[in-house]
């Protein structure tokens, strides 16, 4: 009787044992009647996102994917600009996909002239997922996905998070400010800063306990250094955001050290948290201040450009 009730019986009430407390429950249940230890899987979507966030790099492949998809996105917008709108753009191998200036100031360049007469700071985060071709996205996912996994094993997923979004602005500031201060205003793109933080990050980390954590740095420091000097040699790169976001990565690296080597585990963990939920708020006003940017259509961008540039002009920049 007992082997037909396991085996063979109706199914409202065959029983499953709860890994949790080893009780025998019904099944179908879905919280534990005695441990209250959730049995059944979540599903939809919450399932999937969560078994991709378990992932020891799903955070890196979460930013890569969000980078595509922006790419994506600028594409099929430049597609719809009208030709009377189009400011030009750079030819050849570089210049592969990339869009025309209107399209990247319509969707969040770190445009500096626009950053100056409207004070539009949302542009030091957005400008990061936008490339300016093929062989720039490339580049940057390719450098991004070999530092931002090392990051995320040895800080966490919300660290890596943190990191991106925060030197991404700390490089949005410095390339706005070395810019305009060399009277050479930019219409700046690409995650470059922020993957210039996450080295500067492991650089901080590396110079705070070279001893501890220098053997799985060293080589990785070595080749993404000698990448980051010969990238700032191309005649279009922004070095204001590069050296911005190294700088305040390095600072992170060097005051929140790895979780596995950290003294203060707690109180980092706080600060981390802290810093985490800030990005996200970041992001996300970022994005709608840009979304609504950009429907406001092609004549209001570029009314704003006009404007912008004449101001320049007028103060000498």
């Amino acid at each position: 009787m007992a082997d037909w009730y396991f085996r063979g019986g109706p199914s409202k009430n065959r029983l499953q044992t709860c890994p949790g407390c080893r009780n025998l429950v019904n099944r179908g249940e879905e919280f534990c009647p005695f441990c209250a230890r959730r049995l059944k899987e979540n599903s939809g979507i919450r399932s999937v996102v969560k078994k991709f966030f378990n992932r020891p790099d799903s955070m890196t492949r979460f930013l890569i994917g969000m980078i595509a998809a922006v790419f994506l996105l600028q594409i099929i917008a430049d597609f719809f600009l009208p030709g009377n709108y189009r400011l030009g753009g750079g030819s050849g191998l570089w210049s592969m996909l990339a869009a025309d200036g209107m399209t990247y100031i319509r969707m969040g360049s770190n445009f500096h002239a626009l950053v100056a007469s409207r004070h539009e700071y949302w542009r030091w985060v957005t400008y990061c997922f936008l490339h300016i071709g093929l062989i720039h996205i490339l580049f940057n996912c390719w450098a991004f996905r070999d530092l931002g996994r090392l990051v995320e094993h040895l800080w966490g997923r919300r660290q890596l998070f943190a990191v991106f979004i925060l030197t991404g602005i700390g490089g949005g500031f410095l390339s706005f400010a070395w810019n305009m201060f060399l009277n050479s205003p930019k219409n700046s793109a690409g995650a470059s800063g922020a993957i210039c933080g996450v080295l500067g990050l492991l650089l901080g980390a590396y110079y705070r306990n070279k001893y501890h954590v220098g053997e799985r740095l060293g080589a990785h420091l070595v080749q993404w250094t000698v990448y980051i000097l010969v990238f700032g040699l191309v005649a279009w790169a922004d070095n204001g955001a590069h050296i911005g976001g190294l700088v305040a990565g390095a600072a992170l690296g060097y005051f929140l050290p790895p979780t596995s080597h950290s003294k203060t585990l707690n109180r980092d963990m706080k600060i981390w948290n802290v810093l985490f939920r800030i990005s996200v708020v970041l992001l996300v006003v970022s994005v709608a201040f840009a979304v609504a940017f950009y429907l406001r259509g092609p004549d209001f961008a570029a009314g704003v450009y006009l404007q912008s540039v004449g101001r320049a002009l007028r103060l000498g920049l």
